[in-house]
C-alpha cells in the first residue's frame, strides 16, 4: 500500500507558526467538532516533546473555525479548525506535533488526543558554508514560489547541502571548499552538486518531491570527485591529497631490538 507523503510547513522560530485540521464524519464530508466543549483544545509539542502552547477557542492565539468548501472547484474542501499566530521563539528546532482534543455530539475523536505532524521549526539564520546563491536555486526550480518559502529557508537548503558535499568529499578534499562569494569562488561543479541538493528540499517544501532529481544522480557526481581502488578520481577538483592513509605512524620492523 502505498504510503502518502506529507510535506510540512516550515517557520522560523522568530516568526508565527499556523495549524489547521479537519474532523471527517465518515460520510466523506467535514464537521466542525463540539465548539462549547470545555475539553476542546490543541496542544503544542516541539521536537524535543516539550508542550510549548495549548489553543484554545477563548485563548490567544485562539483556535477558529472556517469552511472552504467550493461547489464549483469540487467537494475536497469542507469544515476545518484552525490556530494563527502561535509564536515559535521557544520552540526546539525540528518537527512539532499537535495533540488535539475534538469531540463531535459528545463522543470523543479517536484516538484522543489524536497526534498530527504540524511543521517544521527552523532556526532563523543558517550557518555556512554556501557553495551557491539563492538565485541560482530559484531557477533550478522552475513555476510559481510560494511566500511561505522564504529566501532564508533556501539559504538552509544551501548551507545543509553544502555540509552533505563536505561529509563526502572530506576523505580526499580539504574541506569547506571557498564560498562562492570568495574570491576565487566555490568550484563550478561543487556549486552545481549543491545548487542541485539544494533545489530538491525546496521542491519537498513546495510539495513537489516527485520532480526533484533524485539523490542518485547527485551521488554519482560525488562519488566521481572521490578515489576509487587507489586511482585517482576521474574529475579532480584543485586541493585534492588522495585519500588519508589507513596508519599514519611511523613504521618498525617488528624483530627491531634497541
Amino acid at each position: 500500500m502505498p504510503v502518502e507523503m506529507v510535506t510540512l510547513p516550515v517557520f522560523a522560530r522568530s516568526g508565527l507558526g499556523r495549524f489547521d485540521f479537519r474532523v471527517p464524519d465518515g460520510l466523506g464530508n467535514f464537521v466542525l467538532p463540539d465548539w462549547d466543549d470545555p475539553d476542546l483544545r490543541v496542544e503544542f509539542y516541539d521536537a524535543e516533546n516539550v508542550r510549548r502552547f495549548t489553543a484554545t477557542t477563548a485563548g490567544a492565539p485562539a483556535l477558529v473555525a472556517g469552511d472552504d468548501y467550493d461547489p464549483v472547484s469540487g467537494p475536497e474542501g469542507g469544515a476545518f479548525v484552525a490556530v494563527e499566530g502561535i509564536a515559535l521563539g521557544a520552540f526546539a528546532a525540528g518537527r512539532a506535533e499537535a495533540r488535539v482534543y475534538a469531540k463531535v455530539d459528545a463522543a470523543a475523536v479517536l484516538p484522543w488526543p489524536t497526534p498530527l505532524p504540524c511543521f517544521v521549526v527552523a532556526d532563523d539564520e543558517a550557518v555556512g558554508p554556501f557553495y551557491t546563491t539563492v538565485a541560482r536555486v530559484r531557477e533550478e526550480v522552475p513555476g510559481e514560489w510560494p511566500a511561505a518559502v522564504t529566501d532564508g529557508m533556501v539559504r538552509r537548503a544551501i548551507a545543509d547541502a553544502a555540509r552533505r558535499i563536505d561529509a563526502g568529499l572530506a576523505e580526499n578534499y580539504d574541506t569547506p571548499f571557498a564560498d562562492i562569494d570568495d574570491t576565487p569562488p566555490t568550484p563550478p561543479l561543487i556549486e552545481t552538486v549543491c545548487r542541485r541538493l539544494a533545489a530538491e528540499q525546496c521542491l519537498v517544501w513546495l510539495g513537489r518531491a516527485e520532480a526533484a532529481p533524485g539523490s542518485a544522480r547527485v551521488a554519482e557526481e560525488l562519488a566521481a570527485l572521490t578515489s576509487a581502488d587507489g586511482r585517482p578520481p576521474a574529475a579532480r577538483l584543485p586541493g585534492w591529497r588522495g585519500p588519508v592513509g589507513l596508519y599514519q605512524g611511523v613504521l618498525q620492523r617488528g624483530d627491531l631490538r634497541l
